[in-house]
């Protein structure tokens, strides 16, 4: 069967629709309405998981270049169809992220490599 009794919150997509109709008679399917306040993070994460297992998959994107390429080709198209002037959303291609802005004038020379020893290292700059 594939699908467990229980209760879901879930966006009906083809894949689900089509284990849904192949359920026995015996199960009863309860729908209901999205709430419009809700329906921007469900539409998010949904789209969020697609893209996660999309870039997730070597088989797909090889190189992390790659994906950065067809990350910024979502922003690019998301311009073109809405207008959105995205070009500060672009990413920039390179392996890193911002780890933290310390201001170190009295302070050690150290900055943290890991953002959790970026936190530790920021409550000694407020110290």
């Amino acid at each position: 069967m594939g699908l467990a009794t229980g209760i879901y919150e879930n966006l009906i997509y083809e894949a689900l629709k089509r284990k849904l109709e192949a359920l026995p008679d015996e199960y009863r399917i309860n729908y209901i309405s999205i709430d419009p306040a809700q329906a921007p993070r469900m539409l998010t994460n949904y789209v969020a998981s697609l893209m996660n297992r999309l870039l997730s998959d070597d088989r797909v994107f090889e190189e992390f270049e790659d994906k950065i390429a067809f990350v910024n080709k979502v922003v690019e198209f998301i311009d073109t169809k809405w207008d959105t002037e995205p070009d500060d959303d672009l990413l920039i291609n390179e392996k890193k992220l911002l780890g933290g802005i310390i201001n170190s004038i009295g302070k050690t020379e150290y900055f943290p490599e890991t953002p959790d020893s970026f936190e530790r290292h920021l409550h000694y700059y407020h110290a």
